[in-house]
């Protein structure tokens, strides 16, 4: 059986950091406007397996934030080298999104909640100062749920200083008001020109436009090794 490790990134959970730059191509600028994200909701007492359970011993990586359950390794966010970045508005420090946990999720006690704040584009995920030799990890998992028009469809991101996207409706995510839990090979990101051995940036949601008010659900976030 193997025993849950932490990666060389991590230290301990200290907090969720935000800050702000646009989801551009090339090295993305995560110096600015520093904020909190909001830690409540409706959490529960039954702790949700998810839809694929953790197995003691097989290959799981939680990467800090949007997920509960077990895993052999572990990146947390410390708001030093590890963090959560919720992006803004450039000259405005206007947040594209405010976050908080909700008691609807697919896996643990709670999911986290988007809320867009009606900009002219959204986006946050998580980013990593230091980059991280993910070659070994074949598979992205992430549950997503809304009925809101913004979430139609957006990118899920990944990257090693350039970021490359994929489309959550491309693996059966449709806004019908029901959790989907999506599989994404890694491949897909690799051939678009990610290099899995130098990953900063493992998972970030955005699109453009979006209504003020409008929730997306995230839960179930890890990689795994098949």
């Amino acid at each position: 059986m193997r025993t849950p490790t932490t990666l060389t990134l991590t230290l301990t959970l200290l907090g969720l950091i935000t800050s702000g730059c646009r989801m551009d191509p090339g090295e993305p600028d995560y110096s600015g406007h520093v904020g909190l994200v909001k830690d409540k909701g409706d959490p529960t007492d039954e702790n949700l397996p998810g839809p694929y359970p953790y197995v003691p011993g097989e290959d799981r990586l939680m990467l800090g934030l949007f997920y509960e359950g077990g895993a052999s390794e572990r990146v947390l966010l410390n708001g030093q080298t590890t963090h959560y970045y919720i992006f803004v508005i450039q000259g405005s420090n206007a947040l594209t999104y405010t976050q908080e946990t909700d008691g609807d999720r697919v896996e643990g006690r709670v999911s986290d909640r988007i809320i867009l704040n009606g900009t002219p584009w959204w986006g946050g995920g998580i980013v990593w100062d230091t980059p991280a030799d993910l070659s070994a990890w074949t598979t992205l998992h992430v549950s997503l749920k809304s009925a809101d028009p913004s979430f139609a469809d957006f990118a899920i991101t990944m990257g090693s200083g350039t970021q490359y996207k994929v489309q959550a409706s491309a693996y059966g995510y449709t806004n019908d008001g029901e959790w989907h839990s999506l599989v994404i090979p890694l491949q897909d990101f690799v051939a678009q020109g990610l290099n899995k051995a130098t990953i900063k940036e493992p998972f970030i949601l955005g699109a453009d436009g979006g209504n003020s008010g409008d929730v997306l659900l995230v839960d179930d976030v890890f990689l795994t090794q098949e």
